[in-house]
């Protein structure tokens, strides 16, 4: 049986909606952990706002409650701030 985490990555990480939608780096949770420096940091950080601005549709599509996601991406975009605010010395590990 594959992890509860694995299956997130596919389900809703990797799901088709959040490429409809413009997220182009998230999505590729699904194929890999990620490693975000530089410039794709803040790509990153407007993947998140595509998802919590559409997050109702996305829970619909996803069967993953708004609250879940809510949280994991409000989580991401802490971590996110911090390294865009260091982007010269600092990234982050999605996995």
């Amino acid at each position: 049986m594959k992890h509860k985490v694995e299956i997130c990555r596919k389900e809703l990480w990797g799901n088709n909606k959040l490429k409809d939608l413009g997220c182009t780096i998230i999505p590729k949770l699904n194929e890999s952990d990620l490693y975000i420096i530089n410039d794709e940091l803040q790509t990153v950080y407007e993947d998140c706002q595509i998802i919590l601005k559409n997050i109702n549709e996305i829970s619909l599509v996803t069967n993953y409650s708004k609250k879940f996601v809510e949280f994991r991406i409000n989580n991401l975009l802490k971590f996110i701030e911090i390294a865009l605010n260091n982007k010269e010395n600092l990234g982050i590990n999605i996995s």
